[in-house]
C-alpha cells in the first residue's frame, strides 16, 4: 500500500463519472497496473468507502466546506478517514505516510499538513450524528443506515417504519448465493449443507457463507448453476406447458435464467428459448456458457439490439415473453455499494417510465393466451407496482395473474419484484 491514488482514482470513475464498481477496478487494475498483491486492498477500500458513503462525506464537508464534490482531494479525505477510523489492523503512521504521498504524488492544491490533522482528529473519535438533525428524521436516518433520505422515504412508504429499517440493514450485508438444479445433467440432485427453498416448480439452493468450495465444485461440473433467487421464484410462476412453448427474453445480461427455464421444460419436444444480448462479449460468454449446460439444443441466444427484435420475430408470436427490467438495482446493493452514493429522486422517476416502455414494447410479442413476465431488482413503489399499473393502462388486454416482493432480510439474497401478465384479448 504505497499511496491511495488507485483509490482516488476509482472513486473519482465512480462518484464523479457514474461508473459501476466492478467496471471501474477491472480498468483501475488494467491501466494503473496494479500488484496481484494490491487488488485485495484497492478492493477493500473502495467498497467500503462506498459502503460508509454517506456519514463519511457528512464528516469530511464538515471539515473542508469550501472542497467541491468532485476534487481528488476529497476523494482522499474519504480514504483516509475511512483508514484511520475503521482500520485497526493497519498502523496510523502508515495511512500517514500514504496520504503525503498520495498528495504530492496527485500534486493536489491543499495544505496536506493542515488537511490530514484535520481527518487525523476527526478520526480519533466516532461518528456521531449532531443533534439538531433529530428534528429531520428522514436525513437523520439517511446516515445511520447509509442510505438517501428519499429512497428511506419511499421504503417507509411502501413497508411502514419497521419494515423498511429492516430492509434498509439487509441491503448493506453481502448477499447469500443461491444455485438452481440444471435438469439437462443431474436429476434430483442436492448440495450438502445447502439450505434447499421448495418451489412449486422446482428446489432452490441457498449457499451461505464459508461453503464457496461447495458452490464451485456444483458449478463446475454443471448440475447446478447460479441464478438469482428472485428469478427463480419468478420462473415458478410459469404454468405447464405440454407440446410447445416459445420464449423470448429481453434485455439478457446472462445466461442462467434462460438455461433454468430450458431445464424445467426440458420434455418439451417444441421447447424454443430465445435469449436477447445487447453486447457481443455477454453474447459470446453466453454461448460458451449454454453449451457447458447442456443447454444448446433448447436455448438459442440472439446478439441484437432489443429495438431489433421485431425484424427476427413477427408480433403476436410468442408463448411467453420475459422482460428483465433496466431498473436502478435497490435490491443488489449488497453487491453494487456503487448504487446508492450518487443516487437521485429523478433517476427513479426515470426509471418506471423507462421499464413501463419496455414492457409495452415486450407486450406486441405475446401472443393471445400467452404471458408477459416482468422481474426486477426495484423494492420501491415507483419501481414495482407502479410500473405495473402504468402497464396496464396502456395495455388493457392484460390482466395481472400474480406479483410478488422478495425482501434481501426474508432469505439474505438479492431483493427485487415480479409479476406475471397474461394476455386475455
Amino acid at each position: 500500500m504505497p499511496d491511495f491514488s488507485a483509490e482516488v482514482l476509482a472513486l473519482r470513475r465512480i462518484l464523479g463519472q457514474r461508473k459501476t464498481y466492478r467496471e471501474t477496478i477491472f480498468r483501475i487494475i488494467a491501466m494503473e497496473k496494479i500488484a496481484p498483491s494490491s487488488v485485495k486492498e484497492l478492493k477493500r477500500n473502495v467498497f467500503a468507502v462506498l459502503r460508509r458513503y454517506f456519514s463519511l462525506s457528512f464528516e469530511v464537508d464538515s471539515l473542508f466546506p469550501s472542497l467541491p464534490k468532485d476534487e481528488d482531494e476529497r476523494y482522499l479525505a474519504l480514504v483516509a478517514l475511512y483508514q484511520l477510523r475503521y482500520r485497526k489492523d493497519v498502523e496510523r503512521e502508515q495511512i500517514k505516510s500514504c496520504y503525503y504521498s498520495t498528495h504530492f504524488a496527485m500534486r493536489l492544491s491543499g495544505d496536506c499538513d493542515v488537511s490530514y490533522f484535520k481527518i487525523e482528529q476527526a478520526s480519533m473519535k466516532p461518528f456521531a450524528i449532531p443533534e439538531g438533525l433529530k428534528k429531520k428524521p428522514y436525513t437523520y436516518n439517511s446516515l445511520a443506515l447509509e442510505i438517501p433520505d428519499f429512497l428511506l422515504r419511499d421504503l417507509v412508504f411502501s413497508y411502514g417504519p419497521e419494515k423498511a429499517r429492516e430492509i434498509a440493514l439487509s441491503l448493506r450485508e453481502m448477499p447469500h448465493a443461491t444455485l438452481v438444479e440444471n435438469r439437462f445433467l443431474s436429476d434430483g440432485g442436492r448440495i450438502e449443507g445447502a439450505r434447499r427453498i421448495d418451489t412449486d416448480k422446482g428446489n432452490i439452493y441457498l449457499l451461505e457463507s464459508g461453503r464457496e468450495e461447495k458452490e464451485m465444485e456444483a458449478i463446475k461440473k454443471g448440475y447446478f448453476h447460479p441464478l438469482e433467487l428472485v428469478k427463480a421464484m419468478a420462473l415458478s410462476l410459469l404454468p405447464d406447458f405440454f407440446v410447445e412453448m416459445d420464449c423470448l427474453l429481453l434485455n439478457q445480461r446472462l445466461p442462467y435464467l434462460s438455461c433454468a427455464l430450458a431445464s424445467r421444460y426440458k420434455d418439451l419436444p417444441g421447447l424454443r428459448v430465445t435469449p436477447v444480448f445487447e453486447k457481443e462479449e455477454r453474447y459470446r460468454s453466453a454461448i460458451d456458457t449454454i453449451c457447458a449446460l447442456k443447454a444448446n439444443g433448447k436455448v438459442h441466444p440472439l446478439l441484437c439490439e432489443n429495438d431489433l427484435v421485431k425484424t427476427y420475430f413477427p408480433y403476436d408470436s410468442m408463448d411467453v415473453v420475459i422482460q428483465q427490467g433496466s431498473d436502478i438495482g435497490i435490491g443488489k446493493i449488497g453487491m453494487r455499494p456503487d448504487i446508492l452514493p450518487d443516487l437521485t429522486e429523478k433517476d427513479v422517476r426515470d426509471s418506471c417510465y423507462r421499464q413501463t416502455q419496455e414492457l409495452v414494447a415486450a407486450s406486441g410479442f405475446v401472443r393471445k393466451d400467452g404471458y408477459l413476465l416482468f422481474i426486477n431488482s426495484g423494492l420501491t413503489m415507483n419501481e414495482t407496482r407502479n410500473v405495473r399499473e402504468s402497464f396496464l393502462s396502456l395495455r388493457k388486454n392484460y390482466e395481472v395473474v400474480s406479483d410478488s416482493y422478495l425482501l434481501p432480510g426474508r432469505y439474505r439474497t438479492e431483493g427485487g419484484y415480479y409479476c406475471l401478465f397474461r394476455r386475455i384479448k
